[in-house]
């Protein structure tokens, strides 16, 4: 039987989230080239970490979820989910009988004005 150690788990993900900052970070900066011009690395990838960690509270956990939630950071506000002109999302990314995906459509269907 194999058995890791929390301190080898926990290196695991380091390791796995790292790679995903850096694929978002290359998607980001080409995507959003204007937005990222004036940030260096580190601000991108600060900005992406925190992206992760409150996707993770909205309970949007797969990749695909959090690049979609970075996407909006940088699409709207850093902060589109608290912002003014933006909070309504809170209460979509908040509703625990949503799926990722439904919450992610609603957002964008939303913002398309379907």
């Amino acid at each position: 039987m194999l058995t890791f150690r929390n301190d080898q788990i926990t290196e695991i993900r380091r390791i796995k989230d790292d790679k995903f900052v850096q694929k978002v970070q290359n998607f980001i900066k080409l995507n959003y080239p204007v937005r990222t011009s004036s940030l260096t690395e580190k601000e991108i990838d600060q900005s992406i970490r925190l992206g992760m960690k409150r996707a993770k509270a909205y309970n949007l956990l797969s990749e695909k979820s959090m690049l979609a939630f970075i996407e909006l950071m940088y699409t709207l506000t850093e902060d589109f989910d608290t912002n003014v002109n933006t909070r309504w999302t809170k209460s979509i990314l908040s509703d625990s009988n949503l799926s990722e995906s439904q919450k992610l459509t609603s957002i964008i269907n939303k913002l398309n004005g379907a």
